[in-house]
């Protein structure tokens, strides 16, 4: 969830190329909801105009309408939800708070883990684990999800030396080895190692603040709203070469059969990726190629700790869709959202297969036609509302999205779109009322702390 902070944009202008260039030179606006974890200022622009280059790549249609000067991007105390695994049929419920494990109980699960920490990491080298910092257990039960935080060390043996011996016994730590410290995440019962799920291991001594964090450890590798266990936070940033060892878990939800979501694994099956397969374009937003590893596409954006389609419904680049809608109410300022006056502001957002301006204006359509429960307007005038709106949009932000919900080979990139009808000539007719369904759309009005904070920054941008 991302607090949302009100600002105006300066005019820019929007120049359109041929689509033969094969090429997207889009440059943001702003860096707006940059990720659904953390609060940020939505613009932050130069006093002279920029200019954008859109290059369309399906049906030679675009969002033609220049910035507006009134153009409203955002509202302060207001917030975006994404409701992206609510619609995710995850397999496991959300586990209970985690119990802190005693240092002896740490250090014997700790202990077994030396051989499966080698085996993952890179080299020939054989490590063992010579102390345990912390250990957590996630889950009820006699046997459960575990969480150890441990440190290994280089010893003078190698991996093969002991496939040979059948044992580590032999084996002397190098005492000058600072030592790696590493996340181990599996299954104990009665305090041994009955499952390994994953485990990640730092290059550098304590290069990642995680480390020596207090915040527990099952609470830090939760991913999003699932059962599931990251091997690192959400937070943590690498790339290949920054650690020793890393065999993340493996995750793709499953989606009601009346959803589109891609059912299988694209190292067993072969799809189209960088490209276009079908109706379904698995190009990312700025058309730099991603790369490609066994079949699984590779977040450009680096390691998450988590492999596999995590809750999104595609392989690679899942686009979605976000409509920033307002008009005018008397003196005060209304948008379109699917919560209820009484909760924040929650944008209409959907996944989409691609982005392009007709699929947008169908999504659209399609979520004003089921909120329009008074029939105040019939099937084709909503249509040719919608039409119109979208002629006088705006592109507030288009590309890769650093979000929770991303794994090593399914990412988020976002397409945000506004919409500002303040005297009411297209969207801003329809009669829309508050809602708690999420597949439906009111006009929610903003409350006076808002309508203050909106007109402390527009008499600031003037000036006044």
């Amino acid at each position: 969830m991302v607090a949302l902070h009100l600002c105006v944009l300066r005019p820019i202008r929007i120049e359109v190329k041929k689509p033969h260039y094969h090429q997207m030179a889009l440059k943001s606006i702003a860096w707006i909801l940059s990720a659904f974890l953390v609060s940020a200022s939505l613009c932050d622009l130069q006093d002279d105009a920029q200019v954008l280059e859109i290059f369309d790549q399906f049906d030679g249609k675009h969002l033609p309408s220049p910035m507006p000067d009134d153009t409203v991007c955002n509202f302060s105390n207001s917030s975006i939800e994404a409701d992206i695994v609510k619609e995710a049929v995850t397999v496991k419920n959300k586990p209970k708070e985690s119990s802190l494990l005693s240092s002896d109980a740490a250090l014997h699960i700790a202990k077994q883990l030396s051989s499966y920490i080698s085996e993952s990491a890179e080299g020939n080298m054989f490590y063992l684990v010579t102390q345990a910092i912390k250990g957590e257990k996630c889950d009820p039960g006699n046997e459960a999800m575990h969480v150890i935080h441990a440190v290994i060390k280089e010893t003078d043996c190698d991996k093969k030396e002991i496939k040979e011996w059948g044992s580590h016994s032999g084996c002397r730590v190098n005492e000058h080895d600072i030592g790696h410290h590493c996340i181990w995440i599996g299954k104990v019962k009665e305090s041994k190692v009955t499952e390994n799920h994953g485990i990640f291991c730092e290059v550098y001594f304590n290069s990642y603040s995680f480390f020596s964090s207090a915040q527990p450890l099952c609470q830090s590798l939760r991913y999003h709203n699932t059962g599931m266990l990251r091997v690192t936070p959400a937070n943590a940033k690498f790339f290949e070469g920054s650690f020793e060892a890393y065999k993340p878990p493996d995750f793709s939800a499953s989606y009601p059969k009346e959803r589109s979501f891609d059912d299988f694994d694209p190292s067993d099956k072969k799809i189209n990726l960088n490209g276009r397969d079908g109706s379904i374009d698995r190009r990312p937003m700025d058309n730099k190629k991603y790369a490609v590893k066994d079949g699984r596409p590779l977040n450009p954006g680096g390691f998450t700790g988590l492999q596999g389609r995590g809750v999104h419904p595609r392989w690679g680049p899942n686009f979605m869709a976000i409509f920033v809608i307002t008009r005018r109410e008397g003196d005060k300022l209304e948008v379109l959202s699917t919560s209820s006056s009484l909760k924040p502001v929650s944008f209409p957002h959907f996944y989409v297969d691609n982005y392009d301006l007709t699929t947008l204006r169908s999504q659209l359509e399609k979520i004003i036609l089921h909120s329009n429960s008074q029939n105040s307007h019939s099937e084709e005038e909503i249509k040719k509302i919608v039409k119109e709106a979208m002629h006088h949009s705006t592109l507030l932000k288009q590309g890769f999205t650093p979000d929770a919900s991303n794994t090593d080979n399914s990412w988020l990139e976002t397409v945000i779109v506004q919409i500002n009808d303040q005297s009411r000539k297209h969207v801003g007719l329809l009669d829309l009322k508050p809602t708690e369904s999420l597949d439906k759309v009111g006009w929610k009005l903003l409350d006076k702390t808002e309508q203050k904070n909106l007109l402390n920054t527009l008499s600031k941008a003037i000036g006044k």
